[in-house]
Parts: C-alpha cells; sequence; structure tokens
C-alpha cells in the first residue's frame, strides 16, 4: 500500500503547515536512496522507539530550504530529523520527519494540507469531520479535521509517540488493504477453505485504553472431530513416511493400490492401522490428494472407531477394536472385472499421471488439482441437473453423462463428489431454482 500520513496545522503566522509524516519504504534499495545517511551511532536512540533509528539531520534538505521558526510549526528538536522503525518479516522500513522527502511527494501532501485546512469541508456537518477528495493525478486524500481548544499545553512533548502510532496506522492498514492478483474464479476448494475458516473461528474486538482494537480468535468446538489426532507422549520423529501419493503407488504396487484408490474416490471409508501416528498420517495425507477438500473427513490417529459417516479416512492403533460388520466390509473378495474399463475414469487418468516416471511430482500435483477441478465441474452440471433442474429420467441421466464425458461407472464418484460442494454454491442454485419456477 503506497500510503503517507501526515499531522497539518493551521498556524496564526504560516497558515497551513505540515507538522510531521510518516512514509512506508518497501526496499532497502530505495531507502537508501532517498533518505540520505542514517547515523551509525545511534546515540539518540532513547528519543526514538525501542526498534527505531534515528534519521539523518539531512533527510529533508532536499525538501526545503525554509527555516522553521515558529514553535508551533516545529515538531522535532533540534538535531533531530525523524524517526525510522524496520520490519524485517516484511521488508518494510517506516520514516517519519516533518516533511516527505521527495518533492511529489511532498507537493502532494501539501496540496492535501492546504485544501483539507481552507477549502474542503465535511458535507453535512458545520464543524470538522472526515473528508475524503482527490483525483489519480494529485492522489487521493482521507482527511480528518479536528479542533483542540488548549493550544498552548495539548500538544505534547513526546513525539515519538506520532511516529509509533503512525507507523501502527500504516501496518494495520497495509495488512487490511493488500493487492492480490485476479487469477480466475475461486476453485471449490477455496471456497471450502474459507467457509470452514468462518465455521471454526470467531472475533471478538476489544478496545484498549490507548483507543487499539485488538482481535482474539476463538476456535469453535462443533468441527473437533474432523481432523483431529491423538499424538502419544513419544513421538518417533525418524519414522520413514510416505512423502506424496506417487510414493504410496510405488510402495503398494499398482494393483494395491488400484484398488485402494478406487475406495478412496467412490467414498468409501479408509482404515489405516499401525504403531506409528506420523506413518498412518503420512498415509491419509497422501490418499486425501486423490479427493476435493470438501470430500475428506479425516480423523488421523483415534483410539476407538468413528463411524463412517463422520470420517471417511480414519487412523486408528493396533489395539482398536473394530465392529464386526466393518470387518467384514475391509475383508473383500476381488473378482476381476468382465470389461476393461475397471474403475472410473478420472482414476484411469490419475494412475496413468503417477505411472509416468518422465514427471516430476510437482508437475504430478498440478495434474491431479487439474484432473479434480475438471471433475468438480462435472459434479456441478450434475447437481444443476438433477436437483435444481427438477425430476429427471434415467435416460436423461444417461444422456447427460454422455455429454460430460463420463461413463455408468463413474456415477458413484459423482455422486459421492457431490458432498464436496460448497454450501455457497449450493445455496445460490437452489436459489436460482426457486426463483425461476415462480417466474
Amino acid at each position: 500500500m503506497n500510503a503517507i500520513i501526515a499531522l497539518c496545522h493551521f498556524c496564526e503566522n504560516h497558515g497551513p503547515s505540515i507538522i510531521f509524516c510518516t512514509q512506508v519504504f518497501h526496499s532497502e534499495s530505495l531507502l537508501k536512496s532517498d533518505t540520505s545517511l542514517l547515523l551509525e551511532d545511534g546515540k539518540c536512540s532513547e528519543e526514538s522507539l525501542p526498534t527505531g533509528v534515528p534519521v539523518d539531520k539531512n533527510i529533508n534538505s532536499s525538501v526545503s530550504k525554509v527555516e522553521v521558526k515558529c514553535e508551533a510549526c516545529r515538531s522535532l528538536p533540534v538535531g533531530l530529523s525523524g524517526y525510522r522503525s524496520n520490519d524485517r518479516e516484511a521488508n518494510v522500513s517506516y520514516i517519519s520527519s516533518q516533511h516527505p522527502n521527495s518533492h511529489q511527494v511532498f507537493s502532494m501532501v501539501r496540496q492535501a494540507c492546504v485544501r483539507s485546512l481552507s477549502s474542503e469541508v465535511s458535507p453535512g456537518r458545520d464543524g470538522p469531520g472526515p473528508i475524503f477528495f482527490g483525483d489519480d493525478s494529485s492522489g487521493y486524500v482521507f482527511s480528518h479535521t479536528f479542533i483542540i481548544k488548549d493550544s498552548q499545553y495539548s500538544r505534547g512533548f513526546q513525539r515519538r509517540k506520532l511516529h509509533q502510532t503512525f507507523t501502527w496506522l500504516l501496518k494495520a492498514g497495509g495488512n487490511r488493504l493488500t493487492e492480490k492478483l485476479l487469477e480466475g474464479p475461486p476453485t471449490e476448494d477455496s471456497i471450502i477453505d474459507v467457509e470452514k475458516q468462518e465455521g471454526q473461528i470467531s472475533f471478538i474486538c476489544l478496545e484498549t485504553e490507548e483507543g487499539f482494537v485488538l482481535l482474539t480468535s476463538i476456535k469453535d468446538s462443533k468441527d473437533e472431530q474432523v481432523e483431529q489426532c491423538i499424538e502419544p507422549e513419544n513421538v518417533d520423529m525418524d519414522c520413514p513416511v510416505f512423502t506424496n501419493v506417487r510414493h504410496l503407488l510405488k510402495m503398494l504396487g499398482y494393483s494395491q493400490f488400484h484398488t485402494l484408490a478406487h475406495h478412496v474416490v467412490i467414498g468409501n471409508q479408509v482404515i489405516v492401522q499401525g504403531h506409528r501416528p506420523r506413518l498412518v498420517r503420512s498415509i491419509i495425507d497422501c490418499l486425501k490428494t486423490l479427493l476435493p477438500k470438501g470430500c475428506c473427513k479425516v480423523i488421523y490417529y483415534a483410539n476407538v472407531y468413528e463411524d463412517a459417516w463422520r470420517c471417511n479416512f480414519l487412523g486408528v492403533t493396533p489395539s482398536t477394536s473394530l465392529p464386526e460388520h466393518i470387518e467384514h466390509y475391509v475383508l473383500i473378495s476381488i473378482h476381476e472385472a468382465c470389461h476393461d474399463d475397471f474403475g472410473p475414469v478420472i482414476l484411469s487418468k490419475m494412475e496413468y499421471a503417477l505411472m509416468d516416471d518422465n514427471l516430476a511430482d510437482s508437475v504430478v500435483d498440478q495434474c491431479l488439482l487439474c484432473l479434480k477441478e475438471e471433475w468438480m465441474n462435472k459434479v456441478k452440471v450434475l447437481f444443476k441437473f438433477t436437483k435444481a433442474g427438477g425430476s429427471r429420467s434415467v435416460e436423461d441421466t444417461r444422456e447427460l453423462l454422455h455429454i460430460v464425458g463420463a461413463q455408468e461407472q463413474d456415477k458413484v464418484v459423482l455422486q459421492f463428489w457431490r458432498t464436496g460442494l460448497s454450501a455457497q454454491y449450493r445455496h445460490h442454485m437452489l436459489s436460482s431454482a426457486v426463483s425461476n419456477a415462480k417466474c
């Protein structure tokens, strides 16, 4: 965010004047070229912030040679031209001085100062208040005018407080007003992430004595059964783990992986049993990449069995007892299919990418992501066709599957993946269907 905060006042001798301003510099090279030399001995550090560095007295020499003899127009003591604070994580420096160092910025701030204190008025208000004005060439200004009745003693003697406050405002504003590259409409996975975050975190606003607002996050406990994990006291950090789904395929072999992946993509519950939680978790994380995020309900490691409606990925200890119907379900006898196209089409495409050794792991990850997005679009079409489009015959559904490039064995995948649609999309489609029905 390219912004500057300035404190101005109307002097009886000099008219509208700039008292104090704070700027943001986003790179060290720009900082060195624009602020001349910095003091190296740090002898004025007691008058600046604990993390601040006093700025050299030549910082404003390139702007104006006019001496400020009026005490009301002077904000910094003689010999000190400003303060500097560094945000090393964001590689940003905040510099405060009486005037901006750049001629262009000084002209813009000066013009904003004159207009705020003379010609601009707040609509609907007789006295001081917020004003917004400006244009593309001169910049935009948000001004808030106020009156100090006790002009002799109310100005204060600690100028560093201005630097501290202005720095906080710029940093907080920069965190809220960030420019992001619009790469396209949000995916279902990104919408699911936002919905989970909104459902699990609530914010409480607290006003402090200094007037700042603190945001305290509280995690909701209603979704604790999803993605929870019981960590043992002694975690084996040297335990071997699976790094990605391709690694899992190579260890299991194509035949066993194909059977396992088939159960994953159609929504059957997968139970991973083992002594080492990190190994169990790595297997589940690898299998999760085969599904959209909205279809993944995970309990990484538990001491008791959880039903399939609560999680489709479950990690348990070896001593965990499984219900009889689960044991019979796990012990499946696999028979050869009577046709060549065994399994869903998307599973065949995923396996084709995983088996291609010429593709890097990062390329495989992007390939799986594209496949999931492609088939989630098919799921959206099917959802709108069946739920939002009224009653449909079996023949109509079969024809739609042919149009979107799906086959009969893909119906199970499409039906399960439909549970991964975001609540936002479901509500939008159903609302549109109701509106069209009324028309």
